[in-house]
């Protein structure tokens, strides 16, 4: 087993014990409707990334790129029927997707787990 798979065996385990509100990973059905979610609160901080940009606070725009790069990651989680609620095993997920040959296009993108 690599890395990443053991990482995302770690995370689904931590959720499992965590209950509903657990900080892992849970295997859940495929949501077209969370998709949809996370992909509306990505383009809003798309949208409050050109605002802080315009009024000069450019330090903050990376904390809201960062959000906007995250919530699509969760998007392609509930597509394939993950829910997460933590960071490194949102990555560790995808990381997985990726080696699967499921996600092919995030492929140019690293995740560190």
């Amino acid at each position: 087993m690599t890395q990443t798979e053991n990482k995302v065996e770690w995370c689904i385990r931590k959720a499992e014990k965590e209950g509903r509100k657990h900080k892992g990973l849970r295997v859940v059905e495929p949501n077209k409707v969370k998709v949809q979610e996370h992909l509306e609160k990505a383009r809003r901080n798309l949208r409050l990334i050109d605002h802080l940009i315009r009024i000069e606070y450019s330090d903050w725009a990376v904390s809201a790129i960062f959000y906007s790069m995250y919530h699509c990651l969760l998007a392609v989680l509930w597509k394939y029927g993950y829910e997460s609620r933590n960071q490194a095993c949102t990555f560790a997920a995808v990381g997985k997707l990726i080696a699967e040959g499921k996600e092919k296009y995030l492929e140019m993108v690293e995740f560190y787990t």
